[in-house]
């Protein structure tokens, strides 16, 4: 983290996370006294009070994630970016997801600000020293006027901006079998639009209570308007076939996601909303205000002066 006096900074609050996985809803943001209380009358009571965790300042910005392919030896393809929001529903109301939606866009640069800012270059070195895996690697940071700071690492292949960003792909096994043998994707990616998408659930989701999922309350929900698990702009995640139709299967009520290519924000989203339409599933659940949070963040990010692409807009204005 670069170093930056709390004048600057301004008064963010604390973020409380555990060294392992307790589910989404144990994150948590506040005051001093808030995080306290959070952990006294929540952390504990349910799970003990011996859990490793850290405690981070919570720096005022915009949350930006900067991905980039390892292929065993050296980085290689454009630099990606995805914009995210955890909150369930819209306005940023309710528990934190995995990610509720998201937009994606990938640098023009060979080296651009924020991977500067990151000193992403110089990792090649080190993750040769460590004998890295090939796959895709993610930073999460926080960027503002004063800089960039790192939160944490991610090594990723999964959900949701991977299933996002793999519609610039020409070919997804060409670009895997690239990485698995140390070749290079440069050929294989479209980086001269947006790429948006929105998560599609029904309850029990979001909650991570194993004791809801057995119940499976979600499974066996009727799925109509989609032909096949790959159709349209529609990604499954917990869909099934049966000899009635597509249903769901995840117990957890995790449906899939609509994502759309686009170089307007506006536009995107407006894609998604189409696409969902002509998705019929009983208490189907997904926020509505992408374009307005994803465009709130671009504009602030140009505030500060980090660029996005100049492939992507804002409604019908440039974004960068």
């Amino acid at each position: 983290m670069q170093e930056t006096s709390k004048q600057e900074l301004g008064d963010g609050g604390w973020a409380w996370k555990p060294d392992r996985d307790l589910g989404s809803s144990y994150s948590y943001v506040g005051d001093t006294e808030k995080v306290v209380s959070f952990c006294k009358r929540t952390v504990i009571p349910k799970v003990g009070d011996n859990v490793k965790c850290i405690v981070q300042e919570r720096i005022p910005g915009v949350a930006l994630s900067t991905a980039r392919w390892w292929n065993g030896t050296q980085w290689t393809g454009p630099y990606e970016a995805t914009l995210e929001e955890k909150k369930f529903m819209d306005g940023d109301v309710g528990p934190a997801t995995g990610c509720a939606l998201n937009t994606l866009w990938f640098y023009d640069e060979d080296e651009p600000k924020i991977a500067k800012a990151l000193k992403w270059e110089s990792l090649a070195e080190s993750f040769r020293g460590k004998e890295a895996p090939p796959g895709l690697y993610d930073i999460n940071a926080i960027v503002n006027k004063q800089g960039a700071y790192f939160l944490e690492w991610t090594p990723r292949l999964g959900i949701d901006s991977e299933l996002t960003s793999q519609r610039a792909f020409t070919n997804l096994s060409d670009v895997l079998e690239a990485i698995a043998t140390g070749g290079s994707i440069d050929d294989f990616v479209n980086i001269d639009t947006g790429y948006h998408g929105v998560r599609l659930s029904v309850p029990p989701y979001p909650c991570e209570d194993k004791g809801l999922a057995d119940l499976k309350i979600a499974v066996g929900t009727a799925v109509e308007g989609l032909t096949s698990l790959w159709h349209g702009n529609f990604v499954m995640v917990g869909l099934k076939h049966t000899p009635k139709g597509l249903e769901v299967a995840d117990p957890y009520g995790f449906v899939g996601m609509a994502i759309a290519t686009d170089r307007s924000v506006e536009k995107g989203f407006a894609k998604i909303a189409k696409t969902i339409k002509t998705i019929d599933i009983a208490h189907l659940q997904y926020r509505t205000d992408g374009a307005k949070i994803v465009t709130a963040d671009i504009e602030q990010m140009h505030k500060y002066g980090w660029p996005t692409s100049p492939y992507l807009t804002i409604a019908e204005k440039e974004a960068a």
